[in-house]
């Protein structure tokens, strides 16, 4: 009997003799491939027997049905792609590369370290089919990447593995915020930065220890005038330790002027002039303070960068100035005002409008009598 398996998708085309008795039942296996993807539905599978030979009598017998084919191949893990060297405590996405024609419902993948640390990964399908998985790395050392699979059609299984070293991040970085001096008890603020969570933080100062938190600020109640050395050491979650040492100034003593004039000493109203002014230590700031016979003030700001010499120019008002004072604040904050420290007052000798008028008069009054006197 000539054999004849088929069906109407094309996965099916075999044919082959078989020898059957007259009269006797053959039990025929039927074996085919189908390819992936898998869970495919096989339809219309068709069988067709035709006598053959000398006993054949004619004839043909022709079975049809349909035959669900299931997968029960599980994913394959061709590979678990890291995103350059893993660091501890620091997240990076990495991708799991596979082949199974169902595609993938579910994964996992375990991180095993040193010390018996383990952590369960899930993964992520994303919609182009590719798998990917977000790691925190908890340990630093030598660690084994297991990824374990789920496709559509339920079949799962621990894939293939990789080694990779997880590597430690940067230390601790321990800095002032500023370098200049500061007042008594006014707290020094650090700038502290560290990829590991910091454990302690501790503040060593004439042998001292204090230890502080974020944010990181240095109490100076009680310090010394004067340099005052110190010591910061910060432990991270590792067990490293970073120290750094710097000096405090603390400064309570306002500033002092070494020196101050005008040029002109002797404005007059409404010329320019300019003081200039020199301080005993570096100023943030400072003024001219011009004080007028009946009291009243007038500010007038310096100019120039933090240090020693600073310089103010303006108008002179128009009223009699009798001194001026100098106000300054240094670096840490203290202040001082400096009176009467400009040699500087109002040119009277040559007066505004209306006392030159004034003086006009007087003065022609004054020749007219001399000329009367000598005739």
């Amino acid at each position: 009997v000539q054999v004849t398996i088929t069906d109407e998708g094309g996965w099916i085309d075999s044919t082959r003799a078989v020898e059957v008795a007259s009269g006797a039942t053959k039990a025929l296996p039927i074996e085919f491939t189908v390819p992936r993807p898998t869970g495919l539905v096989v339809n219309n599978i068709t069988v067709r027997a035709t006598p053959t030979g000398p006993a054949s009598q004619g004839g043909q017998a022709v079975a049809t049905w349909t035959l669900s084919v299931r997968d029960v191949a599980p994913p394959r893990v061709l590979e678990i792609a890291l995103t350059g060297t893993p660091a501890w405590g620091v997240s990076a996405t990495h991708e799991v590369r596979w082949d199974d024609g169902t595609g993938l419902k579910a994964g996992t993948v375990q991180a095993l370290g040193p010390n018996g640390t383990s952590q369960q990964i899930p993964l992520t399908i994303q919609p182009d089919g590719t798998a990917t998985f977000t790691w925190t790395p908890k340990a630093v050392g030598k660690h084994t990447l297991t990824a374990t699979l789920t496709d559509l059609a339920g079949n799962s299984a621990p894939g293939r593995n990789v080694e990779t070293n997880v590597t430690p991040p940067a230390e601790a970085t321990i800095q002032r915020a500023s370098e200049t001096p500061v007042r008594p008890c006014t707290p020094v603020a650090l700038n502290i930065t560290s990829p590991a969570p910091l454990v302690e933080v501790a503040v060593h100062q004439a042998g001292v220890r204090n230890v502080i938190f974020a944010p990181y600020r240095i109490n100076t109640t009680g310090w010394s005038q004067g340099d005052q050395d110190v010591r910061v050491v910060a432990k991270d979650k590792l067990g490293r330790t970073v120290e750094a040492r710097f000096t405090v100034t603390i400064d309570a003593t306002p500033p002092g002027l070494d020196s101050a004039s005008a040029d002109p000493e002797r404005p007059r109203e409404g010329e320019d002039v300019t003081v200039r002014m020199v301080f005993d230590e570096p100023v943030k700031a400072a003024s001219v303070i011009l004080v007028a016979g009946d009291g009243e003030r007038f500010t007038k700001p310096a100019t120039g960068d933090p240090g020693t010499t600073w310089e103010a120019t303006f108008a002179m008002p128009d009223t009699r100035i009798s001194s001026a004072d100098i106000q300054a604040t240094d670096l840490a904050g203290n202040e001082a005002l400096h009176e009467a420290a400009v040699p500087m007052e109002t040119d009277r000798g040559i007066p505004g409008p209306g006392w030159l008028l004034a003086a006009l008069v007087a003065g022609l009054a004054a020749l007219a009598a001399i000329a009367r006197r000598e005739r």
